[in-house]
């Protein structure tokens, strides 16, 4: 029968020495632990501070505009839209030259006014800008007033009845300011009227045929009525604005 081997473990023995130190780990760790727990968030806050010094910078970018491509009609259009933009504002100066001449009766600041929406009409409806204004000076040499038995109303001399056409028009391409402001009296409101004139040329098709449409806003677009004084008259005028634009 084998020999059973018991072997017996034992811890030394420690002194007082051994005990003395051992607190004064206890208490030193204890310390420590207290410092480390009160002061962490603050190290934690300088390590993030460290790591954001430590990272690259990145220059910031300002993305350029969008390029934006026109289709070749697009582009035709606007290039139309400022020939037309430019030459309307090179004629200005003509413009209130030539209203000057007509009616000296008006004030610097109605020349003013009066060109500007001879011009922005012109431009905006794309009407000859000559034959606008050689309307306005036949029909009544640039002076607000009324005519035809009360029925004709304004510098242009828009016709009552010819107004429900033009606010029917001015709705149907949504011009809707210009529909509101057909429903007042014309002669409070020139800008008004002047692109009503502009409106109904348009509607006249004075770009395809300008005797006939100058023919038509005299005696009205039903009628076979041709007055050649009138278109004559207009024509004068239209070629003396332009005696002047160049």
């Amino acid at each position: 029968m084998a020999k059973k081997t018991i072997i017996k473990i034992t811890a030394p023995r420690r002194g007082l020495g051994d005990f003395i130190r051992g607190v004064a780990i206890v208490t030193a760790l204890g310390t420590a632990g207290l410092f480390c727990a009160n002061h962490l968030p603050r190290y934690r806050e300088i390590e993030r501070e460290i790591k954001e010094l430590e990272r690259p910078q990145i220059e910031e970018t300002i993305p350029e505009d969008p390029q934006i491509e026109y289709s070749p009609d697009e582009q035709e259009t606007l290039e139309d839209s400022t020939d037309i933009a430019y030459q309307n504002f090179s004629q200005l100066e003509p413009t209130k030259a030539f209203i000057k001449n007509t009616n000296n009766k008006l004030s610097e600041e109605e020349i003013d006014q009066y060109a500007s929406y001879f011009t922005k009409a012109s431009r905006d409806y794309k009407i000859p800008l000559d034959l606008l204004l050689g309307i306005a000076k036949k029909e009544t040499g640039f002076r607000n007033i009324l005519g035809d038995n009360g029925y004709s109303k304004g510098i242009m001399q828009i016709w009552d009845p010819t107004k429900k056409d033009l606010i029917r028009e001015a709705t149907r391409i949504g011009d809707y300011n210009l529909a509101e402001r057909l429903r007042g009296d014309l002669r409070k409101d020139p800008e008004a009227g002047i692109r009503a004139a502009a409106l109904y040329l348009k509607m006249l098709n004075v770009q395809e045929d300008h005797i006939r449409a100058v023919n038509k806003y005299n005696v009205g677009p039903n009628t076979k009525r041709f007055n050649k004084k009138y278109v004559k008259s207009v024509i004068d005028h239209a070629d003396e604005y332009l005696d002047i634009a160049n």
